[in-house]
C-alpha cells in the first residue's frame, strides 16, 4: 500500500485557511456564504472516514477532517452574529460536537487503531452513526439558509461531489482510499440535471446560468472545482443576511425604478384574416346534407334558440336524406338533491367566464343533479359512427335556488348568477323548496337545456367548419418601439401572421407549427425580469398562439397570469373568452379514433 501523509490536506483545506485569514476584510454575505460552504466540506470530508474500511485511510480522512475543522471554527466563532439566533445555537451545538469527536486521541495520533474490533466511539458503528448525526444538523441548517428549497438535493450533492474530486485529485493518495470518492463522483455526476431541474425554474437566470457552467465543470473533471463552487455559495444560493435583505431591499427598488423608466407602451393588433377552423372528426362538405334531431325540450322554437350548428354543408329538408343524422339525447334531470338552506353571506363567484365576484347576502339551497346529454352520429346508411358525450351521466351538476329561481330567466341572464336574490330567512326557503318542489325541478329541467349552448360548439369542433372573426384574437404590439426591443417587435409580427395564415387553408399545418415555436420563444421571456406591459404582452400572446394550436389548458394558465397583471383591458378580455368556448371541444378531439368520445363540461373555473 502506498505510504499516506497527514500533511497532505488537499486544495479545499489550503482554500478554506487562506479564506479564513481574510474573514474579517470581507463582506457579510461572502463570509456567510464561506461558513455555509465549510460547514457542508467538512459533512462530506468527515463522511469519508465510515466510508472506507482501510484503517491508513480512515486515518488520512479524520485528519483532514480535523484540519478542515480548525478553519471552519476560525471563520464560525467571530461571525455568529450572520445567522438568526436559533441557527446560532445550533451552529455551536455543531461546533461542539466536532470538537468533542476530535479531542479523543485516535484523532490526534498517527496510529491505525483497528475500528473492527474496537469498542470505543472510534468502531465502525460508531464512527457511521457519528457521520449521520453530524450530517441532520448540517443539512438542516442548510434547509434553512437556501433560498430556494427546491435547489436543496443539487447543493448537498455538489458539495458531496466536490470533496470527492479533490480526494480523487490528491496524488498521494492509494486506490483503495480513493475508491468510495470515485463511486460517489460516478453516480453524483448522474443526478445533478435532474436536480437542477428541479430548482431551476425559481431560480435567477444568472444563477441558472452558473449552474449550469459548475455541472459542466463537473463532467468535464475541470480544475479548480472547489473554487466554483463556493463561488456559487455567494451567488444567489443562499438567503441575506438581515443587514444584506436591507441593503438589497433598497438596491433592488432603485433598479427597479430604473427598469420601469424603459416601459414600453401597448397596442393592439389583429390578424389580418378571419381564422379558419375546420372540424376535427370530419368536417362535412358543402355538397353533404345533415339532420339534426333534438329531445322534446329542443324542439320549440325557445328550445332551439341558441343551436347553430357552423357547417359548410346544408341542412336536410323532410323529403331529404341526410348524410349523417346527429341525434341528441338527453333524458333530462335525474337524482335532484336541494340541499337544506345556507346563509351565504360577502362574496361569491359569478358564474360567467374568469367574472369577478359579486356579493350575495341571504338564504340560498345548493341543488345536484344529474344531465346526461350526448350525440349520436350515423351516416346515410343508419350506422352508428360516432358517439360524443357532453355531459355523462355519472357528471354531478349544481347551481343555486335563490328567491327568482322560478323566474323565467332573460338571455343574458342565463350563464350568470349576478342577480341572485337571496331569502331573507331560512323559514322562507325551506317552505319555498317544500311547497314549489314539481314547479323547481320542472325550471331545473328547462334551464339545464338552455345551458347546453356548448352542443353547437361541439358539434361544429367535431364536424363542422366556421370562420371566426379576427377580432376575436387580439394581441398585444409596442406601440413606437424603441430600437432596444427590435427583438420583440419582430416576434409579434411572426406572431400576427402565424395566426393570420390560420385562415388560409393551404397554410394552416405550417402555422400551427410555427406558432409552438413561438410560445416557447414567449415562454423564455417570461423567465426574465419584465415590465409589468412586457409581461402582458408576453401572456397574451402566448394565450392567443396555444388557442390557435388547440392547448387550451396551456392557453388558459397563459390567459388566468395576464388577469393577474392587468385587468382593465375589456377589448382583449371579452375577445378571448369568447373565442375560448370555440376552441374548447377542440382541445379534447385530437384522438378522433377514440368512441364514444367523453368531452364533458367545461371546468368550472372557466365559467
Amino acid at each position: 500500500m502506498k505510504m499516506i501523509r497527514s500533511a497532505g490536506i488537499g486544495l479545499t483545506v489550503c482554500l478554506s485557511l487562506a479564506l479564513a485569514n481574510k474573514a474579517v476584510a470581507q463582506d457579510a454575505e461572502k463570509t456567510k456564504a464561506e461558513i455555509m460552504y465549510q460547514m457542508m466540506d467538512l459533512d462530506y470530508r468527515f463522511a469519508l472516514v465510515p466510508a472506507n474500511k482501510d484503517s491508513a485511510c480512515r486515518m488520512y480522512f479524520a485528519n483532514q477532517a480535523k484540519a478542515e475543522f480548525s478553519s471552519f471554527k476560525k471563520l464560525l466563532e467571530p461571525n455568529l452574529a450572520l445567522f438568526k439566533p436559533g441557527q446560532q445555537t445550533r451552529l455551536s451545538n455543531l461546533q461542539k460536537a466536532y470538537e468533542e469527536l476530535f479531542a479523543a486521541d485516535v484523532f490526534n495520533t498517527l496510529k491505525k487503531p483497528d475500528y473492527r474490533l474496537s469498542k470505543s466511539v472510534e468502531d465502525d458503528e460508531a464512527a457511521k452513526r457519528l457521520s449521520d448525526a453530524i450530517h441532520r444538523i448540517s443539512r438542516n441548517l442548510l434547509i434553512d439558509n437556501l433560498e430556494n428549497i427546491d435547489n436543496l438535493d443539487l447543493v448537498l450533492t455538489l458539495s458531496q461531489l466536490t470533496v470527492a474530486a479533490d480526494v480523487t485529485l490528491q496524488t498521494n493518495n492509494s486506490s483503495s482510499c480513493t475508491a468510495a470518492a470515485s463511486k460517489q463522483l460516478e453516480q453524483g455526476n448522474a443526478l445533478l440535471d435532474k436536480y437542477f431541474q428541479a430548482g431551476r425554474a425559481r431560480n435567477p437566470l444568472p444563477l441558472n446560468t452558473d449552474i449550469e457552467q459548475l455541472i459542466l465543470a463537473f463532467k468535464n473533471k475541470s480544475n479548480g472545482i472547489p473554487q466554483r463552487t463556493l463561488a456559487l455559495y455567494g451567488n444567489g444560493i443562499l438567503k441575506l443576511t438581515p443587514s444584506g435583505k436591507v441593503a438589497a431591499k433598497e438596491a433592488n427598488k432603485a433598479a427597479r425604478e430604473e427598469f420601469l423608466k424603459k416601459e414600453i407602451h401597448l397596442k393592439m393588433l389583429y390578424p389580418t384574416t378571419k381564422v379558419y377552423l375546420t372540424g376535427k372528426i370530419k368536417p362535412l362538405q358543402e355538397t353533404e346534407k345533415y339532420a339534426l334531431q333534438l329531445p322534446a325540450e329542443g324542439q320549440s322554437f325557445e328550445g332551439r334558440q341558441g343551436l347553430f350548428f357552423n357547417t359548410d354543408a346544408k341542412e336536410a329538408k323532410k323529403k331529404d336524406i341526410a348524410d349523417y343524422t346527429f341525434t341528441v339525447i338527453a333524458p333530462g334531470v335525474r337524482d335532484v338533491i336541494i340541499d337544506a338552506p345556507v346563509f351565504l353571506s360577502g362574496r361569491v363567484k359569478a358564474n360567467v367566464m374568469f367574472s369577478p365576484e359579486v356579493t350575495v347576502r341571504g338564504y340560498v339551497a345548493n341543488i345536484r343533479y344529474h344531465y346526461p346529454v350526448k350525440v349520436e352520429v350515423r351516416n346515410k346508411e343508419g350506422q352508428l359512427e360516432k358517439t360524443l358525450i357532453l355531459i355523462d351521466e355519472r357528471e354531478e351538476l349544481t347551481t343555486t335556488y335563490h328567491a327568482d329561481y322560478l323566474r323565467a330567466p332573460k338571455a343574458e341572464e342565463r350563464s350568470s348568477v349576478t342577480t341572485i336574490n337571496p331569502f331573507y330567512y331560512a323559514d322562507s326557503a325551506a317552505k319555498s323548496i317544500s311547497f314549489q318542489r314539481d314547479m323547481i325541478l320542472r325550471r331545473l329541467q328547462v334551464n339545464s337545456w338552455a345551458e347546453t349552448p356548448l352542443l353547437s360548439k361541439a358539434l361544429t369542433a367535431a364536424y363542422g367548419s366556421e370562420k371566426v372573426t379576427n377580432a376575436m384574437y387580439p394581441i398585444y404590439g409596442i406601440k413606437d418601439p424603441q430600437p432596444e426591443y427590435a427583438d420583440l417587435v419582430t416576434l409579434v409580427e411572426k406572431t400576427k401572421e402565424a395566426i393570420s395564415n390560420i385562415g388560409s387553408k393551404d397554410k394552416t399545418a405550417a402555422s400551427i407549427a410555427d406558432l409552438k415555436g413561438i410560445i416557447e420563444d414567449y415562454e423564455q421571456r417570461l423567465r426574465g425580469d419584465l415590465t409589468p406591459n412586457m409581461r402582458a404582452l408576453c401572456l397574451i400572446n402566448a394565450a392567443q398562439s396555444a388557442l390557435m394550436t388547440d392547448q387550451i389548458s396551456k392557453s388558459v394558465a397563459f390567459y388566468k397570469a395576464y388577469l393577474a397583471v392587468e385587468k382593465d383591458n375589456a377589448g382583449i378580455q371579452s375577445s378571448y373568452e369568447g373565442a375560448l368556448t370555440n376552441f374548447y371541444y377542440r382541445g379534447l378531439l385530437d384522438d378522433v379514433k377514440s368512441n364514444p368520445v367523453l368531452l364533458g363540461t367545461m371546468p368550472k373555473t372557466w365559467k
